[in-house]
């Protein structure tokens, strides 16, 4: 993939002519998360992939706090940038955050959604306290102690007795630093709720669930589905909240049967 630099925002993309997907990652993981993404969907679609603001490759050393509305103005620029047309885009978790943002801001640039265990309700107030404790964990170098106890709930206990499955993605946090790590938890502070707005989206949408995420229960899911009135619900059985690490073939197959049923480009009165 070629690598590129867009408002600071490392970007990866496989190039060509083909319908274009981006897929936008995980907390507080990077692109890495998509490689076996990237490998499948390659040949028959533009890939397209990129790190966060504040992690992987992509910095923030601003004195200001990064806000939501920050990472969805990089989704938006990168579109612009590479003058996009309508796009498929894919996001796990905060992925999915920044994707609901911007099909409420921009619905015109988007072909196709993938919202992968996400939700779009902000956050209660016990998770935005919980979002504090990490902080001042980052603060007071406990990162090691922080990653160690958030990958038991990120992936399944199936999972987490793999240990290319868990080692994987213990690497990939542990590449993240403190800093880059408390400004996206910020952000994901920061995000607004989307779900009401959700009954004027007429995208195609494909919700994706697992039955053993701890994060993000099968229940918001159901309730993103009940408000997008274009949209498919895929419970994964034995995944937990990473599904596109976990079981990434039968996730593969599933996002491409969805897109499968996508004709591309989507006319303009189907937004």
């Amino acid at each position: 993939m070629k690598k590129s630099e867009i408002n600071g925002i490392a970007v990866y993309d496989t190039g060509g002519d083909n319908p274009v997907i981006i897929f936008i990652h995980a907390f507080p993981l990077c692109s890495r998360q998509w490689d076996k993404q990237v490998e499948h969907f390659k040949n028959d679609f533009r890939v397209i992939t990129y790190d966060i603001r504040g992690l992987g490759y992509s910095k923030y050393d601003s004195p200001y706090p990064l806000m939501m509305e920050d990472l969805v103005d990089d989704l938006l620029n990168i579109i612009s940038e590479l003058q996009l047309d309508e796009v498929n885009a894919c996001g796990l978790s905060i992925g999915g955050y920044i994707i609901l943002r911007a099909i409420q801001r921009s619905p015109d640039l988007f072909n196709s959604i993938i919202l992968s265990n996400t939700r779009a309700e902000r956050d209660t107030n016990d998770v935005l306290i919980a979002r504090n404790t990490l902080v001042k964990q980052m603060k007071k170098g406990k990162k090691d102690l922080f990653l160690s106890q958030f990958l038991k709930n990120i992936i399944s206990e199936q999972s987490y007795k793999n240990d290319d499955i868990k080692n994987f993605v213990k690497e990939v946090m542990s590449w993240q630093s403190p800093e880059g790590i408390s400004q996206v938890a910020n952000a994901l502070a920061t995000r607004t709720e989307t779900l009401e707005e959700l009954k004027h989206i007429n995208i195609p949408a494909l919700i994706i669930a697992s039955d053993k995420d701890a994060m993000t229960g099968v229940e918001y899911a159901e309730r993103m589905k009940e408000n997008l009135k274009n949209s498919y619900l895929k419970v994964m059985h034995g995944a937990g909240h990473l599904s596109n690490i976990e079981k990434p073939d039968e996730f593969n197959r599933c996002v491409e049967d969805f897109l499968m049923k996508i004709p591309f480009p989507r006319s303009d009165s189907e937004v």
